[in-house]
C-alpha cells in the first residue's frame, strides 16, 4: 500500500511541474512580452501633415500598417476628398464619409 501511495503523489507532482515550468510559464511569458512590445513600438506614427493634429481641414495620417491617408479630416477621421495609399501600392480615391472609404473606387 505504501508504494501505490508514493507513486500516485510521484505521478501528479511530476506531471503537474513540468507542465508548469514548461508549457504555462513561457506562454505566460510571451504574452505579456507581445503586449508590452505592441503597447511601446507598435503605436500608429499619426498626423504626420496637418493643422490641429488631422482633427479638422486637411492633413497626412500614417498607419502603422504602412497605409497613408491625403485628404480632409472630420473629428479625427477621413471625412471629404482624399486618397488613401496601401503599402502595397494600391489606392483609393474618392469622397470618404465618417472614416470610411468610398466603394468602387480601388486603382
Amino acid at each position: 500500500m505504501k508504494t501505490k501511495n508514493k507513486i500516485f503523489k510521484f505521478t501528479l507532482k511530476g506531471i503537474l511541474t513540468p507542465i508548469l515550468k514548461y508549457i504555462l510559464v513561457p506562454i505566460i511569458v510571451t504574452i505579456v512580452a507581445l503586449w508590452l512590445y505592441d503597447y511601446f513600438f507598435n503605436k500608429d506614427p499619426g498626423c504626420i501633415m496637418g493643422n490641429d493634429d488631422c482633427e479638422n481641414e486637411y492633413g497626412v495620417y500614417q498607419y502603422s500598417n504602412g497605409n497613408v491617408y491625403k485628404g480632409y479630416f472630420k473629428k479625427g477621421k477621413p471625412d471629404g476628398e482624399g486618397i488613401l495609399f496601401f503599402s502595397n501600392g494600391t489606392e483609393i480615391k474618392g469622397l470618404f464619409e465618417k472614416g470610411k472609404p468610398p466603394t468602387n473606387e480601388i486603382n
